[in-house]
């Protein structure tokens, strides 16, 4: 889980938000979620200090998207690679 660690500057996050169109909450997800170990949706939820029915709306509409991908109950792996993003 080394990508949570990872800085993000602001420049990216906006890239994120404004071209990728995707939500901080989004984002914390895809920076907790490894790509090849799935998670449960409760401890992104603890990681991401997030409600969990805010989680459940982040990677649903990152799996419709292709961002993740489900794998088992409520367990979700990351189907995209994240960069370190420092500058």
């Amino acid at each position: 889980m080394l990508f949570s660690m990872l800085s993000l500057t602001p420049k990216h996050r906006a890239h994120l938000r404004e071209v990728r169109g995707l939500t901080d909450d989004q984002i914390k997800v895809l920076r907790i979620l490894d790509d090849k170990e799935p998670m449960l949706t409760d401890d992104i939820a603890l990681r991401a200090n997030v409600p969990v029915r805010r989680i459940l709306s982040a990677v649903t509409m990152l799996e419709i998207d292709g961002y993740t991908r489900q794998e088992g109950l409520r367990k979700f792996v990351r189907t995209v690679e994240v960069e370190d993003t420092k500058e």
